[in-house]
This record gives C-alpha cells, sequence and structure tokens, in this order.
C-alpha cells in the first residue's frame, strides 16, 4: 500500500480577537485528524486566537495586516473604497508575502476563514498554485453587504476558490454556485463540544430566583441589541424578578452603539433588570444559569452558532426568523405548541412578538423545559464538532492527494478533541 504523507493545510484569518467565525476555527484545527492532516494557522494580527492555539503547541505565525483593512467594516465597503490605491498596494503586498509562505512551508491546501481572508487567502494560494477552499460564514446577499460587493463576491467564488465550505444551505445559496463548482461545496454547519456545552443536573429552585433571560453576541447594531431592549422594557413591569443579560462586546469601532445601548437601559429606568455582562470567556456557564435564550438579529443568520450552544445547554431559544434559523430551530408559536419544538421564531424589528414571546415561555415553564430537552436532543444529533470537521476533512480530501486514495484512508482518533 502506498504511504500518503500527512497534508499541510493553512489555515488563514484575518483577525485574532475571540468571534464567532475564530472560535468555529478554533474547533476545527484542535479536532483536525492529525494521522491525515498537520495544521498550520497564520493570522492577521496577535489575539486570544492565536494565544489559545499557541497554548495547544499549534504552530501559529503571525503575518500582520494594516489596520484599515482588518478593521473595515462590511457596511463600509463599496468600490471606491475597495479601489482605493494605496489599500490596493498594501494588500497586494500582503498576498505576495503570504503566497512565499505558502511555498516555504510547502502547504498542500489554504483554508480561508472569513470574507477577507477569502479575497487576500485566496489570491495568495492562486499565485503559489495551491488548491484553496473557502469557509464562507456571511450571507453574500443585499440585504448583508452593498450589491455591487455581494455580485463580485458572488464572481470571485466561481473563479478563485479550488472549493467552498458552508456555515448553512442557507449561506450557500446566496453564493448562487453552478457548475462544476457546485460539487466541490459543502455544508457544514458549525458544531459544538456536548461537553463543554451541556445541561445543568436538575436543582430545585427558590421562590427568590431570577428569571434570566440572555443574549449572547457582539456588541453590533444587526444583532438587536436594541430590540432586546426594547421588548425586556415591555414585560419588565409584569416580571420584576427578571433579569435580561447582554453579553459581548463592540468590535470594529462599534463602541457608539454600545453606549447608545446604556442610554436606552437609562431611559426605560431598567439599570436593576438589564445587566451588560460584556466580554466572557464562561458562556457555557452563563447559558447553563439562564431561563431562555434569545437572539435578536435584524439581519437573516448565515448560521447562529450561538443559538446551538444554548439548545446543547438545554434551554428553549427565541429568535428573529430569517436566514438559517430554520436549519436550526424547530419552531412552535405563541399559541399552539408544535411536536419537536426547541424554540419560538419572531419577525424580525418587531419588539412587541418579541416581547410576547419572552412572555409566553415565563409563563409555561413546562414547555420551556421541554423545548430545552428537545434542544439538546437535536445539538446531539445534526451540531457536533465532530460532524462538522468530518465534513471539513470529506472536502480537503477531495481536493488533496488524499481524493485519489481515499478508499486506503481509514478514520482514525481525533488528537486534541478531549481538551474541548
Amino acid at each position: 500500500m502506498e504511504v500518503i504523507k500527512t497534508q499541510t493545510i493553512l489555515f488563514f484569518n484575518h483577525t485574532a480577537k475571540w468571534s464567532g467565525g475564530e472560535i468555529s476555527l478554533f474547533g476545527l484545527v484542535v479536532n483536525l485528524d492529525r494521522l491525515r492532516y498537520t495544521p498550520l494557522v497564520v493570522l492577521a494580527g496577535e489575539g486570544k486566537l492565536a494565544e489559545r492555539l499557541q497554548a495547544l503547541n499549534i504552530e501559529t505565525i503571525v503575518l500582520p495586516l494594516t489596520p484599515d483593512i482588518v478593521e473595515a467594516r462590511k457596511e463600509a465597503l463599496g468600490l471606491k473604497s475597495l479601489l482605493n490605491p494605496m489599500r490596493l498596494l498594501r494588500g497586494g503586498k500582503y498576498v505576495l508575502r503570504l503566497a512565499r509562505l505558502i511555498r516555504k512551508h510547502k502547504v498542500d491546501l489554504v483554508h480561508c476563514n472569513s470574507l477577507k481572508s477569502d479575497l487576500i487567502g485566496g489570491a495568495a494560494a492562486k499565485l503559489a498554485r495551491v488548491p484553496c477552499v473557502w469557509h464562507v460564514r456571511d450571507r453574500i446577499d443585499e440585504d448583508y453587504l452593498p450589491s455591487r460587493i455581494a455580485r463580485s463576491f458572488r464572481f470571485l467564488a466561481r473563479h478563485l476558490p479550488t472549493g467552498i465550505l458552508a456555515n448553512s444551505k442557507s449561506t450557500l445559496q446566496t453564493l448562487q454556485l453552478s457548475g462544476s463548482m457546485s460539487s466541490r461545496s459543502r455544508v457544514a454547519h458549525p458544531g459544538v463540544s456536548l461537553r463543554e456545552y451541556s445541561p445543568l443536573p436538575f436543582l430545585q429552585g427558590t421562590p427568590n430566583d431570577r428569571q434570566r433571560l440572555i443574549l449572547v453576541g457582539r456588541i453590533t447594531p444587526w444583532k438587536g441589541q436594541d430590540v432586546f431592549i426594547e421588548a425586556a422594557a415591555q414585560i419588565a413591569p409584569r416580571w420584576p424578578k427578571a433579569l435580561f443579560q447582554i453579553v459581548g462586546v463592540p468590535m470594529f469601532g462599534e463602541e457608539d452603539y454600545e453606549r447608545g445601548l446604556h442610554e436606552q437601559v437609562k431611559r426605560h429606568g431598567l439599570e436593576a433588570q438589564v445587566e451588560f455582562v460584556g466580554f466572557s470567556d464562561k458562556i457555557p456557564d452563563l447559558l447553563q444559569k439562564a431561563d431562555i435564550f434569545v437572539h435578536a438579529s435584524k439581519l437573516g443568520e448565515p448560521f447562529g452558532k450561538v443559538i446551538v450552544e444554548a439548545m446543547a445547554c438545554g434551554k428553549p431559544v427565541i429568535a428573529t426568523d430569517g436566514g438559517a434559523l430554520r436549519e436550526i430551530v424547530i419552531p412552535g408559536s405563541v399559541t399552539e405548541v408544535q411536536k419537536g419544538e426547541t424554540g419560538l421564531l419572531v419577525p424580525m424589528n418587531s419588539v412587541e412578538e418579541m416581547a410576547n414571546a419572552m412572555e409566553a415561555l415565563l409563563l409555561d415553564s413546562a414547555r420551556a423545559a421541554l423545548m430545552g430537552k428537545n434542544g439538546r436532543c437535536r445539538a446531539e444529533q445534526l451540531f457536533t464538532v465532530e460532524a462538522t470537521t468530518k465534513e471539513v476533512e470529506d472536502l480537503f480530501d477531495l481536493l488533496t492527494v488524499r481524493g485519489r486514495h481515499r478508499k486506503q484512508i481509514p478514520r482514525k482518533p481525533k488528537s486534541y478533541g478531549a481538551l474541548l
């Protein structure tokens, strides 16, 4: 039998900040089969992602990228911004540096983890003549990106990468792929560690217990923290023991929005009932102690991994209906129970509907508990980090030399999976 060498996969991301896509990347790299693949992570800056990878002795290189590219927000993108001569020059130099690094380390495949890294890493891989996978974690749609950028990205998606991973069927559909690229695309729902995210053992509550409704996510306008606060204001007078927790921090210059949220809480006199937790590396603990998980996005979610995390912790979900949410949640309604339901979906930007959903679950704790139990079962069946890793590895196999020897390759235990 021919011996197939371990393939080197370069994972490239434009930031090392600890956020949704970066957390998923960490889980993927940690669970990668080391008997088949050797990971090399390249990040465009320092941060918690780099620290955690290095703590596990995973080779991580920081290749700094200029802040004007790293910090650029998708809402501000346009052709004028992208075609800025100095930005193009700096970006071009970075592509050349990354291509040299790819060749130096004899990389077999490049995995790009974000929209910015897709463009930069895709170009570098092309120069180095190495296969490239775009891991698309954002909706490529006009409701999410400027229309010209969305159209340009769809065009490049058909020509620049060798294969595509999408975090949901909804995201993949927005790419509008056709032809051979369709056969080289896969959906890999971001999975969670069921050991890390698990329900607490049942504990008998006391009359003084507070009902906790929690929203977890980056502090940014499209995540809808303002809608959550308005809905809280509607029901708070009837639920004086309810605590509405907001977990997360602003990124990429969105501190003004966070200040506005604090002012909103003061206007409603909710200082005693709304808690800004800020950044936390104890999300499982916060979710376990919550009664209801709320997700208030104003745009269709590309996926919504934090919703899966809440379900894995046995929590009922209230979320806005759009994007990939129906791939995750089996919805009931405020007035009607559905078999297997894991939560309630409400229209985006509807304060009244969200408030009604919150109150419905606060009033019916037995129904909320059953939703949480159903959600845990659904997470176990569909959304594990092991299942995600297998989908990704299958595409890696297809696009590398291993694709010609797949029948000879036994699946082996993961090296680092027990650490998650």
